[in-house]
């Protein structure tokens, strides 16, 4: 889980650094970036995933992970 967001000059938002609680509203007026703010948590959230595939690719070259699967 993300504990905090920051990003700069991501479409109509100039600079965002907010903490993240487990339960959070998003309120505003429209037009004022809720969806774009919801946009860079889905962004962030690929940019891991990706890294994170490549990370565990790169363990199980070296040896440090097993192939089985934990559930």
């Amino acid at each position: 889980m993300f504990s905090r967001i920051q990003t700069r000059y991501f479409r109509s938002l100039k600079t965002v650094d907010q903490a993240l609680a487990p339960m959070q509203a998003l309120v505003g007026p429209n037009a004022s970036g809720k969806t774009t703010f919801l946009d860079v948590i889905d962004q962030q959230k690929r940019v891991y995933r990706v890294h994170f595939v490549n990370y565990l690719a790169v363990a199980r070259q070296a040896g440090k992970l097993c192939r089985s699967r934990c559930v």
